[in-house]
């Protein structure tokens, strides 16, 4: 966990955050990503000045740096950018009452930028969701929940078994759900309910989950139809894209050898259907993808096309 905190002198310097953040749109936007959901910490900013900054003003940045990416003219086809509220598990009661403050702070001053809550960090290191439940219940109705749980090989553990809890709470989607195969009753029930799973395939490997990606559960998720969304977790701790490599992984480490463009397309539209936009908003954002995806088949097409001309031409 050191890690996250080594450039925190930097980032956290407020005139760098918005930048740190429009940066961040950037590489997402460069890698093919229309329309991303990140979870945040809402971390205390400060300035030269000494001011201490409030949580609300770490989301102003995030909104005010958000809309001037969108108002340039190369980014006329990117859909937008919300946050999940992401706190630290290793907390108690008491610390959680406070983020549920905080979160409804950023609901009635950002509404459409709160995409929801989740509590995250290292399961084994934070406390089980189960220890939070009265607190949890506390938050309101139109804040969904979209907890990171089951992150773990162990069975019959506290971690592995957050997974019940988040469903018990009514998880709009399970962030890692690596330990879902070892639950059937969870995993049937995600499937009846139609949480999604966001799945991390480099993170998985680089944190020593899974060695051979062939033996990766979300093989399973695949082969029986539960609904799954790629992510990439923390990909510039290990120099990866910001998702490009994931999907990589999925479809030729992961998936079955007959899966094709199907998959693909499957995976990036589940990403809009389950998210938290609106039914308008979605069909907004499926039809400014669906401009990108025609693009891509062209370029797909044309290629072959290329291609088998070389190889007639060779021969």
């Amino acid at each position: 966990m050191e890690i996250f905190g080594l450039l925190d002198g930097l980032v956290m310097y407020a005139p760098v955050w918005g930048e740190y953040y429009y940066k961040a749109l950037e590489e997402f936007y460069a890698d093919g990503v229309q329309y991303l959901e990140f979870r945040s910490i809402l971390p205390t900013l400060y300035d030269m000045e000494g001011t201490v900054y409030t949580p609300l003003d770490t989301v102003r940045i995030y909104v005010e740096t958000l809309e001037r990416f969108k108002s340039k003219p190369e980014h006329k086809d990117f859909i937008g950018s919300r946050l999940i509220y992401a706190p630290l598990r290793n907390t108690d009661p008491k610390g959680v009452l406070g983020y549920i403050e905080i979160l409804k702070q950023v609901k009635a001053n950002y509404p459409d930028f709160l995409a929801g809550f989740d509590l995250v960090g290292q399961e084994e290191l934070g406390r089980p969701l189960r220890e939070f439940v009265d607190e949890l219940l506390q938050v309101p109705e139109d804040i969904d929940f979209f907890f990171h749980a089951g992150e773990t090989n162990w069975y019959g553990s506290s971690v592995d078994e957050n997974l019940i809890d988040a469903l018990l709470l009514g998880t709009k989607r399970i962030g890692h759900g690596f330990g879902l195969v070892k639950h059937p009753v969870v995993l049937h029930m995600v499937k009846k309910l139609n949480v999604a799973i966001e799945v991390n395939p480099v993170s998985n490997q680089v944190l020593q989950l899974i060695s051979d990606f062939r033996n990766h559960p979300c093989s399973q998720f695949f082969a029986d139809g539960y609904p799954v969304v790629i992510s990439s977790d923390d990909p510039s701790f290990w120099k990866a894209t910001p998702l490009t490599h994931d999907y990589y992984i999925a479809f030729l480490g992961i998936a079955s050898q007959h899966s094709d463009l199907r998959l693909l397309k499957k995976l990036a539209l589940n990403s809009i259907q389950y998210s938290s936009l609106s039914v308008d908003q979605k069909a907004e954002a499926q039809a400014k993808w669906q401009i990108k995806w025609d693009e891509f088949l062209d370029y797909v097409n044309n290629v072959q096309q290329n291609g088998a001309s070389h190889s007639q031409h060779l021969d």
